[in-house]
């Protein structure tokens, strides 16, 4: 099989500031994957887990900001069952320790778990341990348990999700690359000096300057749709156009604090769309990831894509394994 880790510490860093800007409030805070059908697809499992075998033990691999533990500590809560979560981020794992103080939270890479093989009653991960590529989904496979369960949402290529994901990476790179947002700031800075009875000359130079900018950002949104990076370069234009018809209502420092904290922000953001894209596992290597599991001695109740009602792409790759 392939192997399409994240290893690109720079990627890593993304994803921590990712969550740290969840907590924050950041720029770039959505999810990008709450849909409706991925939330009923994890309740509908999460209540089989409720009804069914004892569980003694949890592990969530990869579990960013702990999407799955309320419903995973809920479904095991009258089972003295131990919840163990994982993740490479620093922030994302403080993130969930602060949320989730029942739940035993450690920084660690799907890779090398420090987990005995066969140990653990409930594996699971929402895109996550894909990150790390098949080695790590072959790693994780092995620590479930005898008579264990082993369940697995994640990235597909060619999705309705990877499409969102390209589309937004795209778009993002293409306003890193047009030098927008610090444009921006140089107009709005010579905007509100004339605003306040400067010259005008740099204001003009500074908007003739900015034009090229703009227009790229406008074919951006015409090309991708007004919802690419969750809305932000839509945002983003309407944003910059308001402020400037009406710089009566605003302070120079707060327009500059938000457009250089999305100029920090945007590399992150380009850096996990990327990582998403191409943790994303085709047709080919979902289906030797089954021949895999089968192998180890698992059977499998649910490997295929999840669709959505009414839409024509897939959202994931969903399989559940048990020995």
């Amino acid at each position: 099989m392939s192997d399409k880790s994240v290893s690109d510490r720079s990627e890593a860093n993304g994803w921590d500031s990712y969550w740290k800007g969840t907590n924050e409030l950041g720029a770039f805070s959505g999810d990008g994957v709450n849909h409706p059908v991925i939330s009923a697809y994890w309740e509908n499992f999460c209540e089989s887990v409720r009804t069914g075998s004892e569980i003694n033990s949890v592990l969530d691999v990869a579990t960013g900001n702990g999407a799955l533990l309320p419903s995973l500590l809920n479904a095991t809560g009258a089972m003295q069952c131990s919840v163990t979560c994982f993740d490479y981020s620093l922030s994302a794992i403080q993130s969930v320790k602060s949320k989730y103080p029942n739940a035993q939270a450690f920084v660690g890479d799907a890779r090398r778990l420090p987990i005995l093989a066969r140990s653990v009653d409930l594996v699971t991960s929402q895109f996550g341990v894909e990150y790390a590529g098949m080695a790590a989904i072959e790693k994780v496979s092995g620590l479930v348990s005898e008579q264990g369960q082993l369940s697995l949402m994640m990235h597909m290529q060619n999705s309705s999700i990877y499409q969102d994901c390209e589309n937004s990476y795209q778009a993002t790179i293409s306003l890193i690359e047009s030098d927008f947002l610090n444009l921006a700031d140089l107009f709005f800075q010579a905007a509100f000096a004339a605003f306040a009875g400067g010259e005008r000359a740099p204001y003009d130079a500074a908007a003739t300057r900015l034009q090229p900018a703009v227009t790229a950002l406008e074919s951006s949104i015409a090309k991708y749709d007004v919802g690419v990076a969750s809305g932000m370069m839509a945002h983003l234009h309407g944003e910059v156009a308001k402020i400037h018809s009406s710089m009566q209502n605003y302070q120079l420092p707060e327009v500059l604090a938000w457009l250089r904290n999305l100029a920090t922000e945007m590399p992150g953001y380009a850096e996990r769309m990327k990582a998403m894209r191409d943790s994303a596992l085709d047709e080919s290597e979902f289906e030797q990831l089954k021949q895999f599991l089968v192998k180890e001695g698992f059977k499998l109740p649910v490997a295929h894509g999840l669709k959505a009602s009414g839409e024509p792409l897939p959202l994931a790759w969903v399989l559940q394994a048990s020995r």
